[in-house]
């Protein structure tokens, strides 16, 4: 017995001082924490840290999560949706000749589709009677236009069972952009618009002209009807005093116009800078203006954002505008384009803006940044509609001294009656209502529903899968709701062969309807997240630890909970311990921005 101990003495010594060295670490933590460690993560103040980040991290992970993943078949299955793919294009304005890619998509944007349909186009306003194939489309296809004018795209199979939405590409050297898709005699004959090329800059001194049916130029628009113009200078930036900036302001002789330039110098500790003026005493903008404006880069990475605010009490929030053109190293001309903000806050329009920021971010430190010539209204447009008489198809576009012409803005002059919309941009499943304005003397209502006309089919042979009108809510107001995004032309009256107005009672209305299966997150999408609660626990308990137990509630601001979602009920999966913490998260509901879509997603979390 002796002999073996002595044998294993120094096993012995090891193992005792292994026990010795865990009795003093377990006494250490006892001491100071008067609990054992995995106790202490339980019930202690670290175990509450604990499961509010782990709720934390949770609820930031709903509100970033794309619907389809959690549901794949969500848009499918939501019945506002008649089409089976989704075909987008990466422009949607070229030249002719220019190279655009169209990519088809399964519903959500989930994944490319890899089989084979025809991409087929389309007069914009004309429907399938006037398609064409453009060709085979397998995931992506890439192809050009030749002639100028605006075109309706979409892809479909062989059987004509499966389609997509449409997509609009509009052709032309310059981008004739107006919203007056049809004129009334006895209303409003003022057109207006603007003409910018494919960087967003405004066009000057180019020919505006009236087409007739047959793409030739009408006699009252020879002369031309207008010329796009040359804009109005905001500032001429000579006198650095009229802004403040987060950086040091001077002038500076290296200049685009006149004496001077702005600089606005950034010392060491700066990673960006933001330059401000108020122009409300100067200029008012509106939806047509192009705000352009020359930076001087220093490395050709800067990333410039613009913002136009309003600095009255009642007018809140503010118009963002992201640059997306690359620089280069020395001047480049930054194009706004007013009419189509990245982000909208608050209640402010366009016409309510006067003062404007921008911030510029990625720069090189110590350096000077130039600032030159800011001018509004580049390439804008306006006359007052130089017939009376006739009912017509027209067309309206720009020409340069070269004959180089801009895309075939299509136009409906009526005589009988005006027709209006609630809203000209929806998303699918939206519904907005068309009303009819008129005195009488032609004609007194919109009955039947039935002589309405869209992209020149008659509504008594169109789909109304895609485009469906309710029953009348009155004579003169008709609601009309999207299931299919693209453009639709809208008239009430009869098309006919050699000119398609020819028969019209009224003007023509242009719908955009966008599509609804963008990659939105669970309470971004236009439906709310209609979701069914079963399948949002399942995927959440994919990232919940497995010793943690939750319930998660939608709540309105007065603290009831919300039913703004009807398939989101309360998730209940236990009853919560004293233990338990809340966390929770504010957002937006419906694409909305407003305060009154916010609500509030709280979960309480418990140890199981």
């Amino acid at each position: 017995m002796s002999s073996k101990l002595s044998e294993n003495e120094h096993g012995l010594t090891y193992t005792l001082e292994a026990i010795l060295g865990a009795i003093l670490i377990i006494s250490t933590v006892l001491f100071f924490s008067n609990s054992l460690p995995y106790v202490a993560q339980k019930t202690g103040e670290h175990s509450k840290v604990q499961l509010m980040n782990i709720g934390r991290d949770n609820l930031d992970l709903i509100e970033v999560t794309p619907v389809v993943d959690i549901n794949p078949g969500y848009w499918a299955g939501l019945g506002i949706i008649y089409r089976n793919y989704t075909l987008v294009a990466d422009k949607k304005f070229v030249m002719p000749g220019e190279n655009v890619t169209f990519t088809v998509y399964t519903l959500g944007y989930t994944e490319i589709l890899y089989h084979n349909l025809s991409l087929k186009r389309s007069v914009l306003g004309f429907g399938p009677k006037s398609e064409t194939d453009i060709g085979i489309i397998n995931g992506t296809m890439v192809t050009n236009f030749s002639s100028v004018g605006d075109f309706n795209v979409r892809a479909i199979d062989d059987d004509e069972s499966t389609w997509s939405n449409y997509v609009t590409i509009k052709v032309g050297h310059y981008f004739l952009d107006t919203d007056i898709s049809g004129i009334y005699s006895g209303g409003d004959l003022n057109v207006s618009g603007v003409v910018y090329d494919s960087t967003g800059s405004g066009i000057p001194e180019l020919s505006i002209e009236i087409l007739d049916s047959s793409k030739d130029v009408i006699s009252e628009s020879i002369p031309p009807v207008n010329y796009t113009s040359y804009g109005r200078v905001i500032d001429d930036c000579e006198y650095f005093e009229l802004w403040t900036s987060s950086g040091t302001l001077w002038w500076n002789s290296t200049n685009i116009s006149k004496n001077h330039s702005i600089s606005v110098y950034s010392d060491s500790s700066d990673s960006d800078f933001w330059l401000e003026k108020n122009i409300s005493t100067t200029y008012n903008f509106d939806k047509n203006d192009i705000l352009s404006f020359y930076f001087f880069s220093i490395n050709g990475n800067e990333t410039i954002d613009m913002e136009l605010s309003n600095s009255s009490d009642n007018i809140t929030g503010k118009l963002t505008w992201n640059n997306t053109i690359s620089l280069s190293s020395g001047w480049n001309k930054i194009n706004t384009i007013l009419k189509y903000p990245n982000n909208v806050k608050g209640n402010i329009k366009i016409e309510d803006a006067d003062t404007i920021e921008i911030k510029v971010s990625n720069i090189t430190k110590n350096e000077y940044y130039l600032f030159d010539n800011f001018i509004a209204g580049e390439g804008e447009f306006s006359f007052i509609w130089p017939l009376e008489k006739e009912k017509a198809t027209y067309y309206l576009r720009a020409r340069d001294s070269n004959d180089n012409t801009s895309n075939q803005h299509r136009m409906v002059f009526a005589i009988d009656g005006l027709i209006v919309s609630d809203k000209y941009v929806i998303y699918e499943g939206e519904t907005t209502q068309i009303r009819l304005i008129s005195d009488e003397k032609h004609f007194k209502d919109l009955l039947p529903t039935s002589k309405f006309d869209i992209n020149l089919i008659s509504y008594n042979q169109y789909d109304t899968n895609k485009i469906y009108l309710s029953d009348p809510i009155d004579p003169k107001i008709v609601p009309i709701t999207a299931y299919t995004a693209g453009d639709y032309y809208i008239f009430y009256g009869e098309s006919s062969v050699n000119d398609p107005a020819a028969g019209i009672k009224t003007n023509t209305i242009l719908i955009k309807v966008l599509p609804s299966d963008g990659k939105n997150t669970l309470y971004s999408d236009s439906n709310c997240g209609g979701i069914n609660i079963t399948q949002l626990n399942d995927y959440m308990r994919l990232n919940m630890p497995p010793y943690v137990n939750y319930n998660l509630y939608l709540i309105n601001p007065d603290g009831t909970l919300c039913d703004d979602c009807p398939e989101f009920e309360e998730m209940i999966n236990g009853y919560p311990t004293g233990e338990a913490v809340t966390v929770n998260k504010l957002i937006h509901l419906n694409q909305g921005s407003e305060l009154g879509f916010m609500r509030e997603l709280r979960m309480v979390l418990w140890y199981k």
